[in-house]
């Protein structure tokens, strides 16, 4: 199981997924329908992707849950927190933050390193990238 977890078959929709949505979170603590709605998108696309998966591997639910379980206790722990995140808004609302997050600063170290400057400090617009 944790093969087909890590597996770009399974991964890849997940990715795409978020990175096409994670826009709609901007780290503001408001919660909004659009939100739910995106949450609700989610967790259909990983629990058809699971179901997907337990078919082709023949494995029931059980014993899915106990992989997760172990998955969740190991150094593989980041391919199990999707799975957490498709019942946890909460949890699910501060991955998408977090992506958006690292998708902005990536354009802006883009940006900044097609102008010809430093990509770590942008002294013009007081933004400071990591």
């Amino acid at each position: 199981m944790l093969q087909f977890i890590k597996s770009p078959s399974f991964r890849g929709p997940i990715k795409e997924y978020v990175d096409e949505n994670c826009v709609f979170f901007d780290g503001k603590d408001e919660n909004s329908f659009e939100h739910t709605k995106l949450h609700n998108k989610f967790k259909e696309l990983i629990e058809t992707t699971l179901e997907f998966m337990l078919i082709d591997l023949g494995a029931s639910q059980e014993q899915f849950l106990l992989c997760a379980k172990k998955g969740l206790e190991s150094d593989d722990k980041k391919y199990f927190e999707q799975m957490i995140a498709c019942d946890n808004f909460l949890y699910f609302k501060n991955m998408m933050v977090k992506r958006n997050l690292q998708l902005e600063d990536q354009a802006y170290k883009l940006m900044y390193e097609n102008q010809g400057l430093d990509p770590t400090v942008a002294a013009t617009s007081g933004i400071y990238l990591s």
